[in-house]
């Protein structure tokens, strides 16, 4: 499946789909491509994506399962920082 990151926040995040690789095809809305039209493409297990950048990227499960989209950096997994609640 293709899936599309898209940052609208002001902090860069590392996102990784647990259990599958990913192929990394498009930054910004545009095929990875060199000068003379090389395939750029790579492959990856997480990626990490600026404020207001886009990432495409390609993944092939091998089986039906449910894959968490994690964000590794643990204190943005959170609610300000709380363990509960939330503001």
């Amino acid at each position: 499946m293709l899936l599309r990151f898209i940052n609208l926040g002001y902090e860069p995040h590392t996102l990784q789909l647990l259990g599958l690789p990913l192929r990394i095809i498009g930054q910004d809305a545009k095929l990875l491509r060199g000068y003379h039209g090389e395939d750029l493409s790579h492959s990856a297990t997480s990626l990490t994506i600026a404020a207001g950048q886009t990432v495409d990227a390609l993944v092939t499960a091998s089986r039906l399962g449910i894959y968490p989209l994690y964000n590794r950096s643990y204190h943005k997994n959170t609610n300000a920082g709380l363990t509960f609640g939330g503001t």
